[in-house]
């Protein structure tokens, strides 16, 4: 297979002084007249991937490299899609513990590493909230053992797991991240995030 160079000098096709850096000089972002713009009034557009499952939570090294990256092929705006997936182990929840209320610290700290290196390099951050969580027994929801993962359809009627999704959130937006000085919520970087993914599937209603 073909490994690209971690480091390599500037060419025709780096994109990366497009990116101001970083993340978030302009304030946050808002739809003015039709159109995302920053608080100043700047005008921007996005062009963006996603970040799957356990691609969440890189080491730290391979966080720098890939902010790097991607700033280079012009990329502006990552999703990190699914980072509660029930698929892998490397994910946001404590294996340990018999609910989804309890995130692994380490798994925290790359994730808040991965957003530091995305803003340095003037890329912007988008999470999804439910995807493919699945709903343990300590979680008091009801038939939890019978819902697929991410909870399909039933999210948008059952208060519990919408009160589970809100605790998730704030778990991961209100903590101060030490590597860019305060919460994802205060952070202009941080331009918004998908609250339910594809749920509207008629054979998990």
């Amino acid at each position: 297979p073909y490994h690209p160079p971690a480091h390599y000098p500037n060419t025709a096709l780096d994109l990366s002084f497009l990116n101001e850096k970083p993340a978030g000089t302009h304030g946050f972002v808002s739809v003015q007249k039709g159109h995302f713009a920053f608080a100043d009034g700047t005008r921007v557009r996005f062009w963006g991937t996603d970040l799957v499952g356990p691609h969440n939570f890189p080491t730290h090294g391979q966080a720098d490299e890939l902010a790097l990256r991607l700033s280079r092929l012009g990329v502006n705006l990552v999703r990190f899609h699914m980072p509660e997936c029930s698929w892998s182990p490397d994910n946001f929840f404590d294996p340990a513990a018999d609910n989804t209320l309890v995130l692994k610290p380490e798994q925290v700290d790359k994730f808040d590493y991965l957003v530091g290196a995305l803003k340095k390099n003037g890329i912007y951050l988008y999470p999804d909230w439910l995807v493919d969580r699945k709903f343990r027994k300590g979680d008091g929801v009801e038939a939890y053992q019978d819902l697929e993962p991410g909870a399909k359809g039933v999210i948008h009627f059952s208060k519990r797991i919408i009160e589970l999704t809100r605790q998730y959130a704030r778990q991961l937006i209100a903590h101060p991240n030490p590597y860019t000085g305060m919460a994802l919520k205060d952070d202009p970087a941080y331009v918004g995030n998908e609250i339910v993914n594809e749920s509207s599937d008629r054979k998990s209603v």
